[in-house]
């Protein structure tokens, strides 16, 4: 039973505005006054001890500390209780964990990426999470792309565009899109080039789609996340945390390209800008889906040695396969008119080497402008074995490993050397799996810059 002492605080507290208290909440607050700590010692709820506290006037005024004390940390709970009425039951109170959660101030938590790798430390208590976050969706979406363009890949499309390998017709596309914008010629493919759609469409002599090249400007994947963010650059450590190592590399006209055989039929290339130095720095300037046995022209099909064979023959006349232009009698001005301009421009050793990407082709010329060295990157040649090569042409006058790539030379004449360039290193294991990289025709006489001499 409350005391007199009770009833005359509860008589102050009645004078304060008026508020509904449940019993539970009276009950609390008594017991809050009766255990508040004063001055002349500890306020007990045992009321029938010999020390009833009787209070003289000192007592008294440590009372109505006592009470102050009780009336601010009423106030401060009726607070608390308001609020807790008001709020949805589904909202965590600040700084209350949900039940079961192991999150950390200062520390956001892992993505479970493709590594397996955890969150970051934040610095100091409570550090921001947000940003965190926010890289973690980006880096889902980057996944998401690149997985949805190998999905893709594998039923012959490009990321973003609805035709499809083998079963899409040029003519049908011209149609719906119009005449492109540019046509090329290269490796017995005509390639049509679309500007504005970013777009470049290969197709072989039956008007077949054979090769889907999607170009990204200013190297830009697309806008990766929520309006209004920036465009993220796909990068080749993107790529390769997600696909792996490519199941070939080739480093052609300052890019490097890497194929993943997706298919037994189709491949997917992801072409990076600048070449590889280990670091994983460069970013996609175009992906292409690809459907090498499209490009063979089976009214000409002839078997491996044939054509490992008419590539020798081709050499012995200063010619290289699926080039017009041989070397020794031609002239680059030549190449330059019915071609353009050169997508890239190098120098080496007294030789300028114009790169024509859509081709395949590097041509060498001399200060005389003198086509010296051909080099063709053709998907036909790069489909050819080193076992191919030895099997048709026997073993070479000169072999040689230089940066990681081995190359057989063919004195096919006095003039014309044959050079096959493979992607690796001979080992006496991988014959048969050793590929082309690229292969050259070149005329070493005209090469030498007499000038320096």
């Amino acid at each position: 039973m409350p005391s007199k002492h009770d009833e005359h605080w509860l008589d102050d507290l009645r004078n304060l505005p008026d508020i509904t208290l449940t019993e539970q909440q009276k009950e609390k607050i008594m017991t809050a006054i009766r255990e508040t700590d004063t001055p002349i010692g500890k306020r007990s709820s045992r009321h029938g001890q010999k020390s009833s506290y009787r209070l003289a006037t000192l007592g008294r005024t440590a009372a109505a500390f006592s009470l102050l004390a009780a009336t601010v940390w009423l106030g401060s709970q009726l607070i608390t209780w308001n609020q807790s009425a008001t709020l949805d039951p589904t909202v965590q109170p600040p700084n209350q964990k949900p039940a079961g959660s192991s999150h950390q101030e200062g520390v956001s938590q892992g993505t479970g990426g493709p590594n397996g790798t955890g969150g970051e430390i934040g610095s100091g208590e409570g550090a921001p999470i947000a940003s965190s976050d926010k890289e973690a969706d980006l880096n889902r979406t980057i996944k998401d792309v690149i997985l949805s363009m190998k999905e893709k890949a594998v039923r012959g499309q490009s990321y973003d565009q609805k035709l499809t390998l083998e079963t899409s017709m040029f003519d049908e596309v011209e149609q719906s899109w119009g005449k492109p914008d540019r046509t090329d010629y290269a490796n017995g493919i005509t390639y049509a080039t679309y500007k504005n759609k970013g777009v470049i469409l290969g197709y072989n002599k039956g008007m077949q789609i054979v090769d889907i090249r999607r170009v990204y400007g200013n190297w830009e994947i697309g806008n990766i996340g929520s309006k209004g963010s920036q465009p993220h650059y796909l990068s080749m450590a993107d790529v390769t945390r997600v696909l792996g190592e490519p199941d070939r590399a080739i480093l052609f006209a300052g890019q490097t390209i890497h194929i993943y055989n997706v298919t037994d039929k189709y491949q997917l290339k992801i072409v990076y800008q600048g070449e590889d130095n280990g670091k994983n720095e460069l970013r996609a300037v175009r992906t292409d889906v690809f459907y090498p046995r499209g490009t063979v022209n089976l009214m000409q099909a002839v078997t491996t040695p044939e054509l490992v064979q008419s590539i020798r023959d081709l050499a012995k006349e200063g010619r290289l396969y699926g080039v017009e232009y041989p070397v020794e009698t031609s002239v680059f001005d030549t190449v330059e008119k019915d071609w353009g301009k050169a997508d890239m421009l190098g120098g080496v050793n007294g030789v300028t080497y114009a790169s024509y990407r859509t081709q395949g082709v590097v041509f060498g010329f001399n200060k005389g402008m003198q086509l010296v060295d051909i080099r063709s990157y053709d998907t036909r040649l790069q489909e050819l074995s080193l076992s191919d090569v030895t099997s048709a042409l026997g073993k070479p006058d000169v072999s040689a490993d230089v940066s990681g790539q081995t190359i057989y030379t063919y004195k096919v004449n006095s003039k014309y050397e044959l050079k096959f360039v493979f992607s690796g290193t001979a080992n006496g294991q991988n014959a048969k799996t050793l590929l082309v990289d690229h292969v050259n025709i070149v005329y070493p006489k005209a090469a030498v810059n007499i000038m320096a001499q």
